[in-house]
């Protein structure tokens, strides 16, 4: 009966050795499959970081444009009002009895009676 039990352990033994081999395989092929897994999801990742990081550099881009831009028109607009307050300041000129006199005196050559006109020798 030794010999048989003997066999019998061997048997199982052989049986457990396959069954353990199996599960190694097993398991080293879920390893496989999960890194697998892995390397997808990080290729992915990575990617998607990648794009990221490009469209945030182009809005940076974008931004320095725009604020080059912004600072442009303000002083497009600083200049415009300062033409503005000129034009004010020429209209109010106009509307003065000074502007009438400087215009009839350079144009027409008009005086008023009781001045003297001086006039150079050329």
């Amino acid at each position: 009966m030794e010999g048989g039990l003997n066999k019998s352990l061997k048997n199982t033994y052989k049986q457990n050795k396959r069954r353990k081999r199996k599960m190694a395989m097993k398991r080293n092929r879920y390893k496989a499959s999960e890194l697998l897994a892995m390397l997808i999801i990080s290729v992915i990742l990575i990617f998607l970081v990648s794009v990221f990081a490009y469209r945030t550099s182009a809005l940076k881009e974008k931004k320095a444009k725009y604020d080059a831009e912004v600072v442009y028109l303000e002083e497009q607009i600083k200049k415009q009002e300062d033409r503005k307050s000129e034009i004010a300041a020429y209209g109010e000129y106009i509307s003065t009895t000074k502007y009438v006199e400087d215009i009839a005196r350079e144009r027409f050559n008009l005086v008023y009676i009781d001045e003297v006109v001086l006039e150079a020798d050329n």
